[in-house]
């Protein structure tokens, strides 16, 4: 199953787990397209903000990017000690 297929309570459930899996790489993915898509909402909801429009884009864009980063760093192999 697909990082993105899982629910947010499995997920952060493996994070706290003993695996080393999900790693570093993949949770400062997912982490980061949390936080551009919730940039990406609040530009878009500001409607004095002449930059808002842009800013929206290009966060919209980095979720993008590292939404694909992140899939990848989830299915590789597990490091041993």
């Amino acid at each position: 199953m697909g990082l993105y297929d899982r629910d947010l309570h499995s997920v952060l459930g493996e994070i706290a787990g003993p695996s080393a899996a999900p790693g570093a790489g993949a949770v400062s993915g997912i982490v980061t397209a949390m936080a551009a898509g919730l940039i990406a909402s609040a530009a878009k909801r500001t409607p004095g903000w002449e930059e808002g429009r842009g800013v929206s884009a290009q966060a919209a864009a980095l979720r993008s990017r590292v939404e694909k980063l992140a899939e990848p760093v989830m299915r590789a192999p597990e490091v041993q000690p």
